[in-house]
């Protein structure tokens, strides 16, 4: 947990990772940036070559505005990507829109709201 000084109030800001187990058998490290009382949760998904540590400054960052933010390495990249030769490499494009899918409900569940937003970078789009 970190403080944050806002424009008008200090925020409170929880900050987490961990992993997240698929029904598609994929386990996918995720990080977390969450206020106190979140407005909305966000789920951001990095591009090609990325993964979630490129953008602790923007889940610090929203989440100091009151957005949750919930961003998880995608197959084949950063913490999810099992070994160096898996790097950038995934079976079929398709388990991307199905590891998203598994990764909203997960987030859904987490945080314990009913909507989500998606902020896509760059390749990220495609999938989204």
């Amino acid at each position: 947990m970190y403080l944050l000084r806002g424009v008008f109030a200090l925020v409170v800001i929880s900050y987490s990772e961990g992993f997240a187990d698929f029904d598609t058998g994929a386990r996918v490290f995720y990080r977390c940036w969450k206020p106190q009382k979140p407005r909305i949760a966000i789920v951001g998904i990095h591009g090609y070559t990325a993964h979630s540590g490129f953008y602790m400054h923007v889940g610090s960052t929203l989440a100091s505005h009151g957005f949750a933010v919930c961003m998880p390495d995608v197959r084949g990249h950063g913490k999810t990507a099992a070994s160096e030769s898996d790097r950038g490499y995934v079976d079929s494009f398709n388990y991307f829109l199905m590891d998203l899918e598994s990764f909203s409900k997960h987030v859904l569940k987490e945080l314990g709201v009913e909507r989500l937003v998606f902020l896509g970078f760059s390749s990220a789009l495609l999938r989204g």
